[in-house]
């Protein structure tokens, strides 16, 4: 996980893990649920890396809600609840480029205005 991390991040993205969520045999659970907070810790310490926690939030609902018949699947309303908990990180995430971006971006200068004085035109992505 943390070379891949580190791939993503030396390429100028913005390495995003989501938690493990295996909800199915009790033993798949717990190595899970162990390697949630393994996980959190070595994610936190990758610079610019971010780490969503959905198993505890698929984990309070029924896993019969959570997933479909096959029992490993996340149903429609799993996957819901995934896209909740990523959507607030993915948002900020933007929105801090966004304003990365607007920083860096050269302002131009327009050709004068008709009353002499020069307009500023800033680039934007």
């Amino acid at each position: 996980m943390e070379y891949m991390v580190r791939a993503v991040a030396a390429n100028h993205a913005i390495p995003v893990v989501i938690s493990p969520f295996v909800l199915g045999a009790q033993r798949s659970n717990r190595i899970a649920r162990r390697c949630v907070s393994l996980l959190e810790k070595r994610v936190a310490a990758a610079p610019d890396a971010c780490y969503v926690a959905a198993y505890p939030a698929l984990d309070r609902l029924p896993r019969r809600q959570m997933l479909l018949q096959d029992g490993s699947h996340l149903s429609i309303q799993g996957q819901a609840v995934v896209a909740e908990c990523l959507w607030p990180l993915l948002t900020r995430v933007l929105r801090e480029q966004r304003e990365k971006i607007a920083a860096r971006a050269p302002v131009r200068t327009a050709p004068p205005q008709a009353n002499g004085t020069a307009r500023q035109l800033s680039v934007a992505p």
